[in-house]
């Protein structure tokens, strides 16, 4: 019973010793191979295949797993990938039975010569070394080698911001030999595989990944460095910005403060504090929005779209805030020309008033006159007095001054004399005649300025009758158009005001009534315009000056 389990162990000892022993010695036969392929005396790591013969070709390809971030403003793009280069080396070619390729681990690297393999473009790229280093080396039979290694690669991209955020980006890789020449290492693309592969899935946070090309037709553009060729290859990125985010943020937005501006238009004139409050915090807030976050932007020497759109949107809404001080400014004219047509108005009332004294004063001294003519005497007593001498000529005298003294009243028929404040009151005096000529000239200087003002209206009145064609009107001569640029006035005038006069203000200017329809006019075509010109005429590249 106890012989049975010994015999199966020794049993199953005996068919499993020769695998065994197999495996082992297919271990040595490899040891002993790679001693003898990389023995001092026949292999120098030092020195690149096929020296002093043909260039070696290396045949590169790439595997992305993710890509991103991409900065603008310190113009590099970030990429994770698996890197692979391809080359024969006839020295590490091998026959051994059962066995065509076997793969190494990063030690074994050291050993072999490897090409001197750099990004031209780089700014901080990377091994990956956790947990150990992430590279491998891969032989076969026919001495062909594949080296493999993970890498995040971090290379510079010229941004042509021109069109931000409406923009397309270009941004390369350039491959090659540091330190050999086009005349020992050569770099290709693979021609039956795809040279450069994406991990399915791969996206970005603010582009989107349109194509992928490489440069096989220029595969080897030749860098004039220290007088030498060297073999360069180039993968590019084409990547287009995706708009949603600033859409979000800036071109929403700013349109639709633009639109609360225009609130203003239907809000009271005379509500200073509303309108100008309006008007502020709208400015304000295109400020900070439009303005504030361009810290986080590229900071370019010339205008992108961006910076055109906020500046557009700011120009609206400054334009509405000086819209409504023209208003306050032209209300505030017309304020003070009434004034000033007011208290004209009340002076020539009062030059009237005394004009109508002085005619009242002219009418009672002329009656008086009249009278005394009427009490004269006759020529023949003044004649008797001039020939009998004194006696006549103190009649003469006394007939003067009973002249020259009116008759004293007849006592009323009840017998009582009039009281002091019963007796009609006395003319005033007489000016002398420049006092009586200051009224006249006074109203002849408030008048003018009416005059000449209603002059001009009717001048323009008739011009405006008989309106010419557009023809005619660009064929006219230089004199009449300055005629009529010197008779249009945008300020209220004297004689628009006397012309108002009477007329119920009404609550909104003609001002206020055209802005609402020529700033949402005048933004919607601005607005299309620029979306067009920079959708399908303006480039993303800068012109060289």
């Amino acid at each position: 019973m106890l012989w049975g389990p010994v015999l199966l162990l020794l049993l199953g000892a005996a068919v499993g010793l020769p695998g065994l022993r197999d495996h082992r010695q297919v271990a040595r036969n490899v040891t002993r191979l790679l001693d003898d392929l990389l023995a001092t005396d026949r292999y120098d790591k030092r020195i690149r295949p096929d020296f002093g013969g043909p260039p070696v070709k290396i045949t590169v390809n790439m595997y992305i797993k993710s890509i991103g971030p991409v900065s603008e403003t310190d113009e590099w793009y970030a990429m994770d990938c698996y890197f692979r280069q391809k080359w024969f080396d006839s020295r590490l070619r091998f026959n051994l039975t059962g066995l065509d390729e076997f793969s190494m681990n990063w030690l074994f690297l050291e050993r072999v010569w490897k090409p001197d393999t750099f990004f031209m473009n780089g700014k901080k790229s990377y091994l990956h070394r956790i947990t150990v280093p992430n590279k491998f080396l891969r032989i076969r039979s026919d001495g062909f080698l594949t080296y493999s290694m993970r890498l995040t690669i971090k290379a510079s991209c010229k941004m042509h911001l021109r069109k931000f955020p409406l923009d397309s980006q270009n941004c390369p890789l350039m491959i090659g030999s540091y330190g050999y020449s086009a005349a020992d290492v050569i770099y290709e693309w693979p021609d039956s595989l795809e040279p450069v592969g994406l991990e399915p899935g791969v996206s970005l946070a603010q582009y989107d990944l349109v194509n992928i090309t490489t440069d096989t037709e220029n595969a080897r553009d030749q860098l004039r460095v220290r007088r030498e060729d060297f073999s360069v290859i180039r993968v590019n990125f084409h990547l287009k910005r995706m708009t949603g985010y600033f859409m979000l943020q800036v071109y929403v937005p700013c349109t639709l403060i633009v639109s609360c501006s225009w609130v203003s238009f239907w809000i009271d004139p005379d509500a200073v504090p509303a309108r100008v409050s309006l008007g502020v915090t709208t400015v304000l807030s295109m400020t900070t929005m439009g303005f504030g976050g361009r810290a986080q932007m590229p900071k370019v020497s010339y205008r992108m779209a961006l910076d055109w759109f906020v500046i557009l949107c700011f120009s609206f809404v400054f334009a509405v805030m000086v819209e409504y001080a023209a208003i306050n400014f032209i209300d505030t004219i017309t304020e003070d020309l009434k004034k000033i047509i007011s208290e004209r108005k009340k002076q020539a009332q009062k030059e009237k008033a005394i004009q109508r004294a002085l005619m009242v004063a002219e009418d009672e001294t002329g009656h008086l006159l009249s009278e005394a003519a009427e009490n004269a005497p006759p020529p023949e007593l003044v004649g008797a007095a001039l020939i009998t001498g004194p006696l006549a000529a103190a009649v003469a005298v006394g007939a003067v001054g009973h002249m020259e003294d009116p008759p004293p009243p007849s006592p009323p028929p009840d017998g009582k004399l009039p009281l002091e404040d019963d007796l009609p009151p006395p003319p005033p005096p007489l000016p002398p005649p420049e006092e009586a000529k200051e009224p006249n000239e006074k109203t002849d200087k408030v008048e003018a300025p009416l005059a000449s003002t209603e002059d001009e209206v009717i001048e323009i009145e008739a011009e405006t009758e008989n309106p010419e064609s557009w023809l005619l009107e660009c064929a006219c001569s230089p004199v009449r158009r300055m005629r009529r640029l010197r008779g249009v006035h945008l300020l209220p005038t004297e004689a628009d005001v006397v012309a108002a006069e009477g007329v119920q203000k009404e609550k909104f200017s003609n001002i206020d009534i055209q802005s609402r329809k020529i700033f949402p006019l005048g933004f919607t075509i601005l607005l299309t315009i620029y979306w067009v010109m920079y959708m399908y005429y303006i480039t993303d590249e800068v012109p060289e000056s």
